[in-house]
C-alpha cells in the first residue's frame, strides 16, 4: 500500500505563495517530523519570522482551523494509500479495493482545488462565446466528455482529437472565448503547443493536470489539479480517470445551478437531437 498524508499533497500542490509562506512551506516539507512536535513559536524562531505567520500559514494557507489541528495531521495523516491488486485476490476483495481507491481519489481531487476557483471558471464557460477542449490520449476521452456536457447545455464547446484542427480553431480565438486542456502530466508537446497559442492570443485557459508546476500549468490562467502524480495509486487509470470525471462533473452542476430552469431545458432539447 502506498500511504499519503494529506498534509504533504496539499503542501506540495500549493502555489502562488508569498516569500515568507514559501519559506515555511519549505521548512515543513525538510522537516516534518521536527515540525510535529515544536510549537509554532518555536518554528518562527528558527525562520526568524512571526509567530501569526506561522500560525497564518496554516488556517489561510492550508485550511485548517489552526496551526495545532494542521499540527494533529501531520501526525496522525489520513491513509489515502491505495492497495495493490495481487493474484490471490478475490473478485470481492478487488471490489472493495476499487471502491476504496475511488472514494480516496474523489476526496483527495476535492480538497485539492478550492471552491473560489471553480466558479471563476464557471463564469468564465457560462460568457464564452466559443469553447475548445482538448486533451490527448486518455485524456483526450474526458475532453470530449466535458464539450459534450457544455453542449448539452447550449454552449458552444468544440472538440477534436485532430492537434492541428484544434490549434487552426484556437487561431481564430478572442479573449471572449475559453480553451479547456487536459492532460496528466502538462508536458505533452502538443498540448504546449496549444497553449502557448492560447496565450499569444490571449484566450483564457483552463488546464485540468496532475502537475500544478508543469509548464502547462504555468501557461494557464486557471489551474485544477486532477491528481497528484508523485505518489502511486497503484489502479493509477482509475484514479487519473475518477480525479477528472469529479472536476468536469462539478463544472458541469456549478453551471446548472446558475439559471436551473434554463440549463434544465437544454438538457431536455438535447434528448431530443
Amino acid at each position: 500500500m502506498y500511504n499519503m498524508s494529506m498534509f504533504i499533497v496539499k503542501l506540495r500542490n500549493l502555489r502562488s505563495l508569498s516569500k515568507t509562506n514559501k519559506r515555511i512551506a519549505q521548512y515543513f516539507e525538510e522537516n516534518l517530523s521536527e515540525g510535529r512536535y515544536l510549537t509554532s513559536s518555536a518554528i518562527a524562531a528558527q525562520l526568524n519570522i512571526s509567530q501569526s505567520s506561522i500560525s497564518r500559514f496554516a488556517t489561510e494557507v492550508m485550511g485548517y482551523g489552526s496551526f495545532r489541528e494542521m499540527q494533529l495531521d501531520i501526525e496522525n495523516p489520513n491513509d489515502y494509500g491505495i492497495d495493490e491488486i495481487i493474484e490471490k485476490d478475490n473478485g470481492g476483495i478487488i471490489k472493495q479495493k476499487i471502491l476504496r481507491q475511488t472514494k480516496d481519489i474523489i476526496e483527495l481531487t476535492d480538497s485539492l482545488n478550492d471552491i473560489e476557483i471553480f466558479e471563476k471558471i464557471v463564469d468564465k464557460t457560462i460568457h464564452a462565446h466559443n469553447i475548445i477542449c482538448y486533451g490527448m490520449g486518455n485524456s483526450g476521452l474526458f475532453a470530449e466528455y466535458l464539450s459534450n456536457r457544455l453542449i448539452r447545455l447550449g454552449l458552444d464547446s468544440f472538440y477534436s482529437t485532430n492537434s492541428h484542427t484544434v490549434r487552426t480553431n484556437a487561431i481564430k480565438l478572442s479573449n471572449q472565448d475559453l480553451i479547456f486542456i487536459l492532460s496528466e502530466s502538462g508536458t505533452t508537446e502538443e498540448i504546449i503547443k496549444l497553449a502557448k497559442i492560447a496565450q499569444i492570443k490571449n484566450v483564457p485557459l483552463v488546464s485540468i493536470t496532475g502537475d500544478v508546476n508543469s509548464e502547462l500549468a504555468m501557461l494557464s490562467d486557471y489551474v485544477l489539479c486532477s491528481f497528484d502524480k508523485t505518489y502511486n495509486y497503484g489502479i493509477d487509470y482509475i484514479s487519473m480517470r475518477a480525479a477528472q470525471l469529479h472536476i468536469i462533473d462539478v463544472i458541469f452542476f456549478l453551471i446548472i445551478s446558475k439559471e436551473v430552469d434554463k440549463y434544465k431545458q437544454c438538457l431536455y432539447n438535447s434528448r431530443l437531437l
